[in-house]
C-alpha cells in the first residue's frame, strides 16, 4: 500500500492501526509523513502482532522514534527511512539503529537518508556486512553523515561479506581512498551503481587484473568539504 505526497492527512492513528493489524499486508508506504511517537506506542500496545507478514517498508521518522518503529515488524526485506529530528535534544549516536536492522536476517535493501548531523561508527557499518544485502545507501542531502573511523581496511572487511551487492551509495565523511574502489571491485563484482565520499585517485586502478566493475552503470565519487554549520558542500 503506497500514500503518496500530499495524502499525509489520510494517515491518522486509527489507519495505522488498521494497517497494523491486516495479516496481508507485505508492503507499506508512507510517503513524507512523520509517524509519530504515540502512534508507533499505541501500534505495540493494542495490536498483539503488528504487522505480521509486512516486508517492505519505507517511512519518514524522528530518530529517536526508530527504535519503536521496528520494534513493529516481524522481519523485513526492504527498508527504506528518511531519518528527521524533531526533538530538542540532540544525539548524533546511531550505534543502536544499525544493530536493530541487523537483527531481519533476511533484509536485502536498506536505504536510510538522515536529514540531519549524524554519526556512525566502524562497528555500526561493519555489522551491516552479516545481511544479504543487495543495496545499501547511506547518505544525507544537506548535513554531515561522519563515520569518523571507517577506514579502507574496513571497507575490505564490509564488502567481502556484501558479493551481491547492486547498489552501494555511502556518502559519509571517512578516510576512504582508491584502495577502497579495489576492495569493492575485487568482492562485488554485480555493482551497478557505486556512490562514494572520500580520495580517490583512479589511476590506481590501472593494476587491477581484469574488469575492475563489468555491470557498473553509474559511479559517483565525490570530496567533502565540511563548513562551519555542519552542512557540506561536494
Amino acid at each position: 500500500m503506497m500514500f503518496p505526497v500530499g495524502m499525509n492527512h489520510c494517515i491518522t492513528e486509527e489507519v495505522v492501526l488498521h494497517l497494523a493489524g491486516r495479516e496481508d499486508l507485505r508492503s507499506l508506504m508512507l510517503g513524507n509523513c512523520i509517524v509519530g511517537r504515540r502512534c508507533l506506542k499505541s501500534v505495540i500496545a493494542r495490536v498483539p502482532r503488528p504487522f505480521p507478514v509486512l516486508r517492505t517498508l519505507q517511512a519518514r521518522i524522528d530518530v529517536l522514534d526508530t527504535s519503536l518503529l521496528l520494534a513493529c515488524l516481524n522481519e523485513a526485506s526492504i527498508i527504506n527511512l528518511s531519518l528527521t529530528f524533531e526533538e530538542n535534544d540532540h544525539t548524533d549516536d546511531g550505534h543502536d539503529i544499525i544493530q536493530q536492522m541487523v537483527r531481519f536476517q533476511n533484509l536485502n535493501c536498506l536505504e536510510v537518508e538522515f536529514d540531519m548531523a549524524f554519526s556512525l561508527s566502524r562497528t555500526d557499518l561493519l555489522l551491516l556486512g552479516k545481511l544479504p544485502l543487495h543495496t545499501l545507501n547511506l547518505f544525507s542531502r544537506d548535513f554531515v553523515l561522519r563515520a569518523d573511523d571507517f577506514a579502507d581496511q574496513d571497507m575490505f572487511e564490509l564488502t567481502m561479506g556484501l558479493p551481491n551487492l547492486r547498489s552501494l551509495r555511502l556518502l559519509v565523511v571517512s578516510s576512504l581512498s582508491d584502495k577502497s574502489l579495489d576492495a569493492i571491485a575485487r568482492h562485488c563484482r554485480l555493482l551497478e551503481h557505486c556512490g562514494l565520499l572520500g580520495w580517490f585517485d583512479l589511476i590506481q586502478l590501472e593494476g587491477f587484473d581484469g574488469v575492475a566493475f563489468p555491470k557498473l552503470r553509474q559511479l559517483e565519487l565525490y570530496e567533502v568539504f565540511v563548513d562551519e554549520t555542519t552542512k557540506f558542500v561536494l
